[in-house]
């Protein structure tokens, strides 16, 4: 019995998880498995049966067309004609979700998710 080695001490210094890391690891790949389901919008979160998948994510109608309005705009300087919503800000929330969208796809093939 002398031999009998307590792993209890080891596994303290070596760091394992804890319920609550756990579950904050959990959370963690949720948001990055939802935000590439293939039944939701990437951009608005709706619910789609059949959606136009355009890089690595799938979009509804709407935000697929107004993607590429956005995707032209970019492309072309403004020389496309806008519509009445599509001001500074709007251009600014499709280049915001278009770095969150590449930060989870960095994150996702990162060796950090498995």
């Amino acid at each position: 019995m002398e031999k009998v080695i307590d792993i209890t001490e080891r596994l303290k210094e070596r760091g394992r998880p804890q319920d609550e890391d756990i579950k904050r690891l959990e959370a963690i790949k949720r948001i990055v498995t939802c935000a590439f389901c293939l039944y939701r919008c990437g951009m608005c979160g709706a619910k789609i049966q059949e959606g136009n998948y355009i890089d690595k994510v799938n979009l509804c109608k709407a935000c697929y067309m107004e993607y590429l309005d956005y995707l032209e705009l970019k492309k072309e300087e403004a020389s496309l004609r806008r519509k009445p919503w599509q001001d500074s800000n709007w251009e600014r929330v499709w280049r915001q979700w278009e770095s969150f969208r590449e930060a989870l796809l960095s994150y996702r093939d990162s060796l950090e998710y498995f």
